[in-house]
This record gives C-alpha cells, structure tokens and sequence, in this order.
C-alpha cells in the first residue's frame, strides 16, 4: 500500500459523490432555461394602448400593463365545471382588446378600474370567433363590425401561472439546491477529506491525525487479512468502499458475524450475498458488504485469533453476551 492511501480514497469518493449533484444541476439549468422562469420573472411592459398582435410578434409572451377601463363581456372562462376566468373587454382609440382575467370569489363586477395587471398574451381563434359572435348579439352589433376593430389575441392573466407551474418551479429550485449543497459539500471534502465522518469518528479513541498514521503505516507493513475492500491490520479494521470510508479500531470490537443475503426474483434464485457486521463497545453498528463466504470466514478467523475477547459469528447467546458488554461499556463509561 501506498503512503497516505485513505486519505486518497476519500478524496476519490468525494468524486464519485459530485457526479449526481453536477447531473442534477445540468437537469435543472436546462429546464430553468427551456421553461418561461426568466419571462414570468421580468414580463415586458405594456402600454394601456399596444397592441396585442405586434407584442405577441415581438415575443411578448408573458406581459405587465397598465390596463384601460375594463368592462365585463358577459362570458366566462370554463374548464370542466369551474369557471377560472371572466372575459373583460377595453376601447380605446377606436380599437377593442379582450382580457381574460381570474375568477373572482365574488363574481365578476361591471367595470374594472384601469390598473396594473400580469399576464399571458394568447392566440385563440377559434374563441376569439365564439365570443365576438356572442358579443356581437349581445350589443346588438354585426360580427364584421365588432371583428374590424379587435383581434384574436388576449391578455390573460389565468395562463400567467398555473398551478402545475408553481409546482414545478418548487420542485426545480428544491432539487438545484439540493444540488448545489451536495456538490458543494462534496467539493469541500475534496480539499480537505478530514472532515469526513470517517476520520471526525476516530477522535473518540485518540488524535485522528494520530490514528491515520497508525493505519497507514500498519496498512503499508502488510494486512493479517485483506479482500477487495477490507483491509484488517493488527489493530484496525480499514473498509474502502465505493461510497465509504470506514476505520475501526479493533479494542473498540465486541462482536463481528456474517449475515447471508439469499437473492431470489420469481422462480429464479441466485447467488447469495455475504455482509460482515461488526457491533462496538458504544453500540454503534457497522455493515460492510459484498464479500464472498470464503472472505468472511477469513476475516472473522482473523479477529478471533489476535482477540479471542470478540464475539464471533450469530447467535442468541452472543446477541444477549453483546448487549451485557455495551451496558458494562457504558457503566464504565459514566
């Protein structure tokens, strides 16, 4: 083994981490530019007298006006069976713009006094045709002469923010700072991998500056047992995992078993899986996987040589022999 190899490894795991956090921000960017946050945020201002057609040419999609004196057309918005929307009308210099304004609680009153609305500029023809032919009756007007003067454009403040988009906005600004905090935390790691659990753990049994070296240098002399991931020293049992670093110090064991993971979907059965798990004096458990039965018959031979004091393998009796250990461990303690 190398020198300082731990330390290496934690540093690579901190790696491994940032590879979610960075998909997750690309996702989110992505979808924050695709979607209209920036538009909705900073909406184009509006004259009470522009016109819908040319705004919604130039890319006006979402819009702040100073609106005219509004006057209800008669006409509500329905979905299904809730009315979300009162179709309102202005005139001014000889032209007739259409606004489609949130429900009111209680109802929709006559006339609206000129005020600064948020909202969506919509094409609709088709409900354009079916209110200026409604409106038309109403007012006792032709269909030609109320369609010269307006346009099938709205000013809609229902589709400004819907429900389902707040949602998402919530779900999206959740999962960026999600991200962000994962991938700074990471980073912060990188630069400096004491501050792992990993090594902040050992200061309950000594100075982890101490501890490590101790590790490194047993580590470097050669392991009484080693697999894949496990690396077991004299007085240390060093676990290096994809996702994990872990360091325990051998005089903190109690009890150390193999717990068998048969793997079966529908009639199919494969093979089983082997996890070490090891209980401390303090009653903290670990659980390292991924061992074949041969390397944990290794491991837990080795251990139950140079501490005979261990508990080995499961049983009830070792089960109630390890709660009596941390309760004395903890008397000691106090």
């Amino acid at each position: 083994m190398h020198k300082r190899v731990i330390l290496r490894h934690i540093r690579k795991n901190q790696l491994q981490r940032m590879i979610l956090p960075i998909i997750l921000l690309v996702i989110c960017i992505l979808l924050f530019l695709d979607l209209p946050f920036r538009d909705q945020l900073f909406p184009v201002k509006l004259e009470s007298k522009a016109d819908f057609k040319e705004a919604f040419a130039a890319g006006a999609a979402y819009a702040q006006i100073q609106s005219d004196t509004l006057y209800y057309s008669g006409y509500d918005f329905v979905r299904g069976k809730r009315v979300e929307g009162h179709y309102y009308y202005s005139l001014s210099d000889g032209r007739c713009r259409f606004y489609l304004l949130k429900a009111d609680a209680d109802g929709p009153e006559s006339i609206l006094e000129p005020a600064i609305l948020k909202g969506k500029l919509i094409y609709k023809q088709d409900l354009y045709t079916q209110l200026v032919t409604s409106m038309s009756q109403s007012l006792d007007w032709t269909y030609q002469g109320l369609a010269s003067i307006s346009e099938p454009y709205f000013f809609s403040t229902v589709d400004y923010t819907t429900s389902k988009m707040i949602v998402l906005y919530a779900v999206l600004a959740t999962g960026f700072a999600a991200a962000c905090l994962g991938f700074l935390h990471a980073f912060l790691l990188l630069g400096f991998p004491q501050l792992t659990m990993a090594i902040l753990r050992l200061r309950r049994y000594g100075k982890s500056s101490n501890i490590l070296a101790d590790v490194e240098k047993e580590m470097k002399e050669g392991c009484i047992a080693q697999t894949n991931t496990l690396y077991l020293t004299p007085h240390y049992c060093t676990v290096l995992e994809n996702i994990r670093t872990l360091i325990l110090p051998l005089d903190s064991l109690i009890w150390v078993y193999r717990h068998t993971i048969l793997h079966k979907f529908l009639r199919f059965r494969f093979k089983p899986s082997y996890h070490l798990i090891f209980v401390l004096k303090n009653g903290k458990t670990y659980e390292c996987m991924r061992f074949t039965k041969e390397e944990t018959e290794t491991v837990m031979t080795a251990i139950a040589g140079r501490y005979p004091d261990v508990l080995i393998g499961f049983s009830d009796q070792n089960k109630a022999d390890a709660k009596k250990l941390m309760a004395k461990s903890h008397r000691k303690k106090y």
